[in-house]
């Protein structure tokens, strides 16, 4: 597992520098002047070894724009609400291809919610059955504020509208309101460990995973001790919970220790993002901080684990949203995206191979207004199935026109309706003429369902 960068940071106690062995920035413990000049001595008498323990080059894993221009940052201006308004419609639309296959059918799980419209692949329909199914038995709500399709065992995840967390069948989070959540997973040959987290409506996070078991009868939902004020959390890694505060600040805590680590000089975050072994800050104007981190305290990051992407998306500016190769093997970085305002897309790849991909996908949606990003093979630029490799996943314009695993979207139901059956919601669509004669359905522009 890649490692994360763990920077020093002004204001922390001193019984903290001790116990980590790194600084750590807690304002919530910094009560008096007389506190804050005590951990300011503590840093001055230890600046010396940590930087010899991380390295000038480690020190340096983050990029970030004029620290000047973070005065200027508002929640409030055009730019924040364009961006909150992408959060939002991305929250709708997430597609997993699990097996690689190159049929638009097969193995390829796509589900976007329209309103009470919930549509979703052939290998999805039984995601859209079972909340559909819930919202008929009156447990689950028709609005759906959030829906992600979990890349290891490709079951639905859904927020409905009064904050409930379904996983399948299962209400995650009983007894809390949710607003927002996220999910990581790893696996191998040896173990899996798949962590869910939301974000409740008085701000705390709680999360389901390591030490969280649906096989107890009277489970105790942890929390993540010290996160507040929370809008947005996401997982990063085994371990590590990062989140975004209503006023724009950033930080990350581990679940194993408890600590919670701040990023003091980042402001004005709207949303964070994972890609390996990096976080990646949206700020409110558009623009984007970057920091590579470690979630061993006892391993920070070094020099050579620094993505080479840092500097390129440093100069990104008007992006709404971040899409980053799903492949959970944080070994590997190949793409990084940035959707722009205006629907169009700036990224920066590995090779040459992955710069390819992307200009075959990234390089030809136009007029975008959600993105997920999967492992397939389908070329986008003639949304026809291929023979070469493309691993980009789907998206819908602003005119409802598809593109590549969400042509996948043959099946739907408003679920203001009583549900009937799968095959009561599939829904009338054109036949792929390819030379795989197993491609079944697909789309060209989101069907409209009465």
């Amino acid at each position: 597992m890649k490692k994360l960068t763990v920077m020093l940071l002004a204001g922390i106690l001193a019984i903290s520098l001790t116990a980590c062995g790194q600084s750590t920035n807690n304002s919530s413990s910094q009560t008096t002047e007389e506190n804050n000049a005590a951990a300011a001595d503590e840093n001055e008498n230890t600046a010396d070894d940590d930087a010899e323990t991380y390295g000038d080059e480690a020190a340096d894993a983050e990029t970030e724009n004029d620290s000047d221009s973070k005065d200027s940052l508002s929640k409030d201006s055009a730019e924040a609400k364009a961006i909150e308004e992408a959060i939002r419609n991305n929250m709708l639309f997430s597609c997993v291809d699990s097996g690689g296959s190159k049929e638009l059918d097969a193995d390829r799980y796509t589900l976007y919610a329209d309103g009470t419209v919930l549509y979703a692949s052939l290998d999805a329909s039984g995601r859209l059955s079972t909340y559909a199914q819930l919202v008929s038995d009156g447990q689950a709500t028709a609005e759906i504020q959030e829906l992600r399709i979990t890349a290891y065992d490709n079951k639905g995840i859904f927020l409905d509208a009064n904050g409930k967390v379904w996983y399948g069948d299962d209400e995650m989070f009983p007894g809390y309101t949710v607003t927002y959540f996220n999910d990581w997973y790893r696996f191998n040959s040896s173990y899996y460990n798949h962590i869910i987290a939301g974000v409740t409506d008085d701000g705390q996070i709680v999360y389901f995973g390591e030490f969280w078991t649906e096989y107890n009868d009277d489970p105790e939902i942890p929390i993540l001790e010290g996160a507040e004020n929370v809008k947005y959390v996401t997982v990063f890694g085994g371990k590590t919970l990062a989140f975004v505060r209503e006023d724009g600040t950033a930080a990350y805590g581990n679940i194993r220790t408890g600590k919670i680590t701040e990023i003091s000089d980042w402001s004005g975050i709207a949303m964070l993002y994972v890609v390996g072994n990096t976080l990646i800050g949206l700020r409110y104007d558009g623009t984007l901080v970057a920091r590579a981190i470690s979630e061993s305290e006892s391993e920070p990051v070094r020099a050579d684990d620094i993505p080479y992407y840092l500097e390129e998306i440093s100069s990104w500016e008007d992006i709404v949203w971040i899409v980053t190769d799903k492949d959970n093997d944080i070994d590997e970085e190949n793409y990084v995206a940035g959707l722009r305002s205006d629907g169009s897309f700036v990224y920066v790849a590995a090779d040459a191979s992955e710069a390819a991909e992307c200009e075959q996908t990234f390089g030809t949606w136009t007029n975008v207004k959600v993105v997920s990003t999967d492992s397939g093979y389908i070329s986008a630029e003639e949304n026809r199935l291929e023979d070469g490799y493309i691993g980009m996943g789907g998206a819908i314009d602003t005119d409802n026109n598809l593109y590549g695993s969400a042509r996948a979207l043959t099946y739907a139901w408003d679920l203001e309706q009583p549900w009937e059956s799968t095959d009561a919601a599939k829904l009338d669509t054109q036949q792929l003429e390819s030379a795989y004669a197993n491609c079944n359905r697909y789309n060209e522009q989101l069907p409209a369902v009465n």
